[in-house]
């Protein structure tokens, strides 16, 4: 019952007309299909906790997670991500940053109404053992986006990760954006991945974002799990530097 009534709650949320925004990669899952424009850069972070129904209950905690992106031309910027985390299961307790990751996105093709990117990242084995494993990943997405109106946009992820073993994942997400004002903007995505190319996860989560200023943003999202048991909550602040 608690499920039923979490996702009723989302989709009363995101039915409420969304775009005043600063073009973000956070709080959800979508990366944008845009990249942010030359010479500027933009900070990008938050708490995010989340909690697995297994057996010990196992619960993560990113405290930050941190996305630094630079414009370094027109339609192309450079990543890199780090982040600060803690995992606690029964009496086990482990902290410690995760591997760093360095990456680019740039614009296929942009229009006033319709994006594409590509985004790749590379995983350098950096982190503490308990966290990944001693080698080389990679991150790689198609982003993609649609302005339906005003207030209404729709935007998508197909990728593949591989973080140095196995075969790989396939991942997926689609997020439904509207203006509720001309500060505040919420969303709808599904998400998720087709772990080793053999085991669907899906996922579904909501947020809202609150514009400063041009510049500025605040954000807050939560999610469950939908083939398997999981929550998480999410706040975050983003912060645009434009070029002198």
């Amino acid at each position: 019952m608690k499920i039923k009534a979490l996702i009723s709650s989302i989709l009363l949320l995101a039915v409420v007309p969304a775009f005043a925004q600063l073009i973000t990669d956070r709080p959800d899952q979508t990366e944008s299909a845009v990249a942010i424009p030359l010479g500027s850069f933009q900070f990008e972070t938050g708490f995010f906790y989340s909690s697995a129904y297994s057996d010990p209950k196992v619960k993560n905690y990113l405290m930050p997670t941190t996305l630094l992106r630079y414009g370094i031309i027109k339609g192309l910027e450079i990543r890199f991500v780090a982040q600060y985390g803690i995992t606690k299961a029964g009496s086990f307790k482990h902290n410690g940053f995760s591997d760093l990751e360095i990456g680019a996105k740039f614009e296929i093709f942009r229009s006033p109404k319709t994006n594409m990117a590509f985004l790749s990242h590379l995983i350098i084995p950096s982190a503490s053992d308990d966290y990944r494993p001693d080698k080389i990943g990679t991150v790689n997405k198609f982003a993609i986006s649609h302005e339906i109106s005003e207030t209404i946009g729709i935007a998508g992820n197909l990728g593949y990760s591989n973080f140095g073993e196995g075969n790989g994942d396939l991942t997926y997400a689609l997020v439904l954006g509207f203006s509720l004002t001309e500060k505040l903007s919420t969303f709808v995505e599904p998400y998720g991945e087709l772990v080793g190319f053999e085991w669907f996860v899906l996922n579904v989560d909501t947020g809202l974002t609150y514009l400063i200023n041009n510049n500025m943003q605040f954000d807050a999202s939560f999610g469950i799990g939908i083939l398997q048991q999981m929550h998480f909550f999410s706040i975050g602040f983003s912060w645009n530097i434009p070029k002198k």
